[in-house]
């Protein structure tokens, strides 16, 4: 099995395909702000691999703790999970760090590995609350189906190199 950093999911160079997922998912939903993150499950800490509308980020701020982030809950529920109004929802209302930025509206979709297990989250977000319609639900899960299928296509090219080097040939 692939480790995280065997598809270049975390520790390796950003990819603009992320940055690209990332603008469409929170364009499409009609929302300021967008993110795709990763979260090892033994990990503490989420990473983000790409953000839009999230204001500058410096390059010790691309970690935060995953306690009370809407990646960390869609991970452990591996669904898509809309929350219409963060200060009125008890599951996120303590302690969501995107409630910290004064974001409302949020809503994320599962980002899984390529043995189907999640390891992190297209979320977006809004400054307002969001009565999430049945087309943004849509939209969002197909932006996260797309994620998906760039890290199986990431899968297939470490296979390749791995099958390479154990062959001992040299890659191009």
């Amino acid at each position: 099995m692939y480790t995280l950093a065997d598809l270049g999911l975390i520790d390796g160079p950003s990819d603009p395909a992320w940055s690209h997922l990332v603008k469409m998912a929170s364009r499409v939903c009609g929302v300021q702000a967008g993110m795709l993150s990763i979260l090892d499950g033994f990990s503490s800490t989420v990473q983000v691999m790409a953000h839009c509308g999230l204001g500058p980020m410096h390059e010790d701020t691309y970690a935060y703790p995953a306690d009370g982030s809407l990646t960390r809950l869609v991970h452990a529920r591996r669904e898509l999970i809309a929350v219409d109004d963060a200060r009125k929802d008890p599951e996120v209302s303590h302690g969501c760090s995107a409630t910290n930025f004064g974001f409302r509206g949020m809503m994320g979709a599962p980002l899984n590995g390529p043995d189907g297990e999640p390891v992190g989250a297209l979320t977006v977000y809004s400054q307002r609350a969001c009565d999430w319609t049945d087309g943004q639900r849509e939209s969002l899960e197909s932006m996260a189906y797309l994620a998906n299928q760039h890290v199986m296509h990431r899968a297939s090219r470490a296979t390749i190199r791995i099958l390479t080097q154990e062959a001992g040939l040299k890659t191009a």
